[in-house]
């Protein structure tokens, strides 16, 4: 119902999405109800990972309307990503 999405395609293994996870929480946490946040497993949902071009890991797709907007390159931290 949100017209904002934000989603986190990670890999398990990765260090780097090791390292944003508790970010990611956090600021799922602070934005719920206004924004949602959701993460897609590429280990395990590699044809969704496909589909949206998922190159490294982690990757933040934001998508408006259901439709995806633009990668996330900014700071990866949950001040910066509640303030995008």
């Amino acid at each position: 119902k949100n017209d904002v999405m934000m989603i986190k395609f990670f890999a398990p293994w990765s260090g780097h999405c090791k390292h944003l996870a508790p970010k990611y929480e956090e600021a799922a946490t602070r934005l719920k109800g206004i924004v949602t946040m959701a993460e897609v497993d590429c280990s395990l949902q590699v044809d969704l990972c496909l589909k949206y071009e998922i190159m490294g890991h982690p990757s933040l797709l934001v998508f408006r309307h259901s439709e995806p907007y633009f990668f996330y390159d900014g700071q990866r931290d949950a001040d910066s990503l509640v303030s995008l």
